[in-house]
């Protein structure tokens, strides 16, 4: 019987020892709702009639190239911009919409929300009055 003991106690202990020495395999949680639905914008933009094209993907992405066009325009610069994943799938007509605004936030959310409807958006900034105007053509 104490045979039987120590060589179970002794299984039990390497079996122990065996299993705490395996590598452990980690593995890291891929959210994939997150990967699928981070958008992906095709955006040409303009800053003082040079043309440019970007590839903008997630939506903090996106706010942050929004300011920027922003910050260009309060520093004096022509700006406009077209989310081209959008502009291309949908029918043209030459509506335009204008949205004048002190608020930076306001104007920055109401630019953001006309690119994603397939506006192409320009963005002055009157220095002498602090208004933002916005034209949202189609």
């Amino acid at each position: 019987m104490k045979v039987k003991f120590k060589c179970f106690a002794l299984f039990a202990m390497l079996s122990v020892l065996a299993v705490s020495c395996q590598k452990e395999e980690v593995i890291e949680p891929v959210d994939a709702q997150i990967q699928q639905s981070a958008t992906i914008r095709n955006v040409t933009y303009k800053v003082d009639g040079a043309t440019m094209h970007a590839t903008i993907r997630g939506e903090q992405n996106w706010q942050d190239f929004v300011d920027w066009l922003f910050a260009l325009a309060e520093e004096g610069h022509r700006v406009s911009f077209r989310n081209e994943s959008i502009y291309n799938n949908q029918q043209h007509s030459k509506d335009t919409v204008v949205y004048t605004t002190k608020d930076k936030n306001k104007a920055n959310a109401w630019a953001a929300e006309m690119s994603e409807l397939g506006y192409e958006v320009s963005i002055v900034f009157d220095r002498n009055t602090g208004e933002y105007i916005c034209t949202a053509t189609n």
